[in-house]
């Protein structure tokens, strides 16, 4: 999880510097996608791992995985059609760093006191 939180941010910063460097909507987007597809499969690996251990705050969670899904889709769509704006890519920063920040450290407790490390289960 924590490896794929570190891709998640790198895309969020690589969308800052292209947007910085005036870099073109066609490689914004391809940045967009790529964020999107890595998002996708982040929130499967952590819901499947969540399902495993019974974390009692699945539904919320998965919620919010659903809402970021939603959200940059709609960015997205409109990227194709007007130009992507900072409020976008604040945006994106801001959610992922709460998230993690937050809420998947609520996960990170619920792992301890199942006392699963990053090995495994009771390892």
């Amino acid at each position: 999880i924590d490896t794929d939180h570190k891709v998640l941010v790198q895309l969020i910063n690589d969308l800052y510097l292209e947007m910085a460097s005036g870099d073109g909507k066609e490689i914004i987007n391809s940045t967009l996608d790529q964020l999107v597809d890595y998002s996708k499969n982040h929130f499967r690996r952590e819901e499947w791992l969540m399902k495993s251990v019974d974390y009692p705050d699945f539904e919320n969670h998965e919620a919010q995985h659903d809402a970021f899904i939603a959200m940059i889709s709609k960015f997205l769509k409109s990227a194709n059609s007007d130009s992507i704006t900072l409020d976008m890519a604040n945006f994106l920063k801001s959610w992922l760093s709460n998230h993690i920040l937050v809420t998947d450290k609520k996960l990170a407790y619920h792992f301890e006191l199942k006392n699963i490390t990053k090995q495994g289960p009771g390892k």
